[in-house]
């Protein structure tokens, strides 16, 4: 898919944890937009307008398969049709996520008990193989059922979209044997930069859901075992899918069809001792974007355009040709497609407020990270340094030129920026991390 697609190398989450992203991606509205920039569950979310509402509106016929993450569960915020599970354990229990339709189907295959949850965590770095077929493996079923749903539930009268939304590589990292053995003996270290420094205030062996280390390397050897196993195990599927669904002979083969392919998030995998998402650094802010086509016109190759999940959203409705549309934060790539040189923006914002509390800023080669409780300043220079290993924040003269483009961003959309201080970190250990 990315050989014969736009690849967008510059495509970050701007608020990269689960429920905030998710929002963006569904209505191209950025966190300041829509009023959510930390995870917070049960916060009912209204915001007028939703892709699949729009693109309904025009004539097509919308369905979700897979993780909506969204409150209340059930609420269809546009689509037609859903077949919910925001995630492959048992919650029956817990108020956000009692509606699982892979549970149900689970149970009707003779399945009840949780395959999912014994000794792995949601959050966890704790892995191992998943413990049934692969047929029975979330991330199979919701190809399977996206599948099902285009070839017999669908209007062949009106245009088609379909959100197809995989958990994995989310934890529980617990990918089908064949590809657990795929990774686990090829040498997968994490990036440590020489600005991580946690002293004596870490346990010598962290808690498996913690957001910080520092970790062993057979603990990370173990975890990105499992995590590059499942994204092995996404590829093979959606190989599957898009072969079935383009094979000759299809009735979708003649269909003009754009795929979009991307994350909410990604996750730090022990880069720099830490865990989990929510983090600026690249492991979690920075995510796949792939669009690609059957039967319409573009030029394949690598876009280096700074992009976010809110362009995602904007892009599909000038595909679709919706003009009659709220104006958000997202960007339309369509421009891009046609030619990969074409740039939509010259910096991107992003932020979160909880469990950290920072804003981002990427310009040009350089990505600066701004921790407003104690005013820490963080400055990378991408292009030479992807890892983000060294923190140049108190020795490049683009450390003011961020801070300027920062204030100039947050003051445009009203934002007060007074009792705002600035300390360069100068290669030292954010606190806002360190102590977690």
């Amino acid at each position: 898919m990315g050989s014969n697609g736009v690849v967008f190398k510059k495509n970050y989450s701007t608020c990269p944890i689960c429920i905030p992203a998710r929002r963006s991606l569904l209505t191209g509205l950025s966190p300041f937009e829509h009023g959510l920039s930390e995870y917070k569950e049960g916060v009912e979310f209204e915001p007028g307008f939703t892709v699949p509402e729009l693109l309904g509106k025009v004539g097509y016929q919308t369905t979700l398969v897979g993780k909506l993450h969204m409150y209340p569960q059930r609420k269809r915020f546009g689509f037609e049709h859903m077949i919910l599970s925001d995630t492959p354990n048992y919650r029956k229990d817990y108020v956000y996520q009692t509606q699982n339709d892979y549970v149900l189907w689970l149970q009707k295959q003779g399945i009840k008990h949780d395959i999912n949850a014994s000794t792995l965590s949601s959050n966890g770095r704790e892995a191992r193989p998943f413990l049934l077929e692969e047929n029975y493996h979330h991330s199979s079923w919701v190809m399977e059922t996206a599948l099902d749903q285009l070839e017999n539930n669908r209007d062949p009268n009106c245009p088609w979209f379909m959100h197809m939304s995989f958990v994995a590589p989310h934890p529980p990292l617990n990918p089908p044997n064949h590809f657990w053995r795929l990774h686990e003996n090829i040498d997968m270290q994490p990036a440590i930069g020489s600005w991580v420094d946690f002293g004596d205030n870490r346990p010598e062996y962290p808690e498996l859901d913690s957001y910080s280390g520092p970790f062993t390397e057979a603990d990370m050897r173990v975890a990105r075992t499992g995590y590059y196993g499942l994204i092995s195990h996404i590829d093979s599927l959606l190989a599957s899918f898009f072969n079935r669904l383009f094979s000759s002979g299809s009735r979708f083969s003649k269909e003009p069809t754009w795929v979009l392919f991307t994350s909410d998030h990604g996750e730090m995998l022990g880069d720099h001792h830490l865990w989990r998402k929510g983090l600026a650094y690249e492991g979690s802010t920075h995510i796949p974007l792939i669009i690609y086509g059957k039967k319409v016109s573009y030029k394949r190759g690598v876009c280096e355009t700074v992009s976010c999940l809110e362009d995602v959203a904007t892009t599909i409705l000038d595909m679709a040709g919706v003009e009659d549309r709220p104006k958000t934060y997202g960007k339309s790539l369509l421009k891009c497609m046609q030619d990969t040189a074409f740039s939509t923006r010259q910096a991107l914002l992003g932020e979160l407020h909880s469990p950290y509390y920072y804003y981002f800023l990427i310009k040009g080669d350089f990505k600066y990270i701004y921790y407003f409780r104690k005013g820490e300043e963080q400055l990378f220079d991408l292009r030479n340094d992807p890892a983000e290993t060294n923190d140049i924040s108190a020795s490049s003269e683009t450390l003011l030129e961020m801070r300027q483009e920062l204030l100039s961003q947050l003051k445009s959309r009203g934002q007060s920026t007074e009792g705002f201080s600035f300390a360069p970190l100068n290669n030292r250990m954010p606190l806002e991390v360190s102590r977690r």
